[in-house]
């Protein structure tokens, strides 16, 4: 076949477009995967009172250990993290992570779901005089110093006639909102 010169350059131009749209096509599939790997913030009702916020939040961290959701457990760590034996400050790295991620890993014994655990266990939030008076947490901690802005989450208690499947050391923890959101201060140790 014969082309002439402006049949080549038309060619030329036809194949230059197609790869501009491919490119395009390729970029715009990157994107979208990307961003649903993306962390995303939990989201918690701002027209809650602050009590009942840390609960929600409180229980979306619960959620994350039944979705095996790691990173939006890790995310969701203050950048110093204390333990409520009186361990710490540690700061968020991949060491960190790595353990937390396989404690998660192992805190559901069985299949079940986070519904399961809602219809299982007592959950409650206490605020500071309330853990303070109940559980004597935070009037003996030398190194991580609970604020009025600190709520202790408890909810390893087992119902009347239910099944024990969860790891109770992953049902207590402490929650804080900050300037960037609710974040975990401390974990149980």
């Amino acid at each position: 076949m014969n082309y002439s010169n402006q049949d080549m350059l038309y060619l030329i131009e036809v194949n230059k477009i197609q790869n501009k749209k491919l490119i395009l096509i390729l970029l715009i599939a990157v994107f979208i995967s990307l961003s649903g790997c993306a962390p995303r913030p939990l989201k918690i009702d701002s027209g809650l009172s602050e009590k009942e916020q840390a609960k929600e939040f409180s229980l979306q961290i619960v959620k994350t250990y039944f979705d095996k959701n790691c990173d939006a457990f890790y995310d969701a760590l203050s950048d110093t993290v204390y333990l409520l034996d009186d361990d710490g400050p540690f700061e968020k790295n991949s060491g960190i992570k790595k353990k937390l991620c396989e404690s998660i890993a192992k805190g559901v014994r069985g299949e079940y779901t986070f519904q399961d655990y809602l219809n299982s266990y007592d959950v409650r939030i206490l605020e500071k005089t309330e853990y303070e008076t109940e559980f004597k947490v935070g009037k003996d901690l030398q190194k991580f110093k609970p604020t009025l802005n600190d709520y202790l989450f408890v909810g390893y208690k087992v119902k009347a006639n239910k099944t024990n499947f969860m790891w109770d050391d992953l049902l207590v923890f402490m929650v804080r909102k900050t300037e960037t959101g609710w974040k975990i201060s401390a974990l149980s140790g």
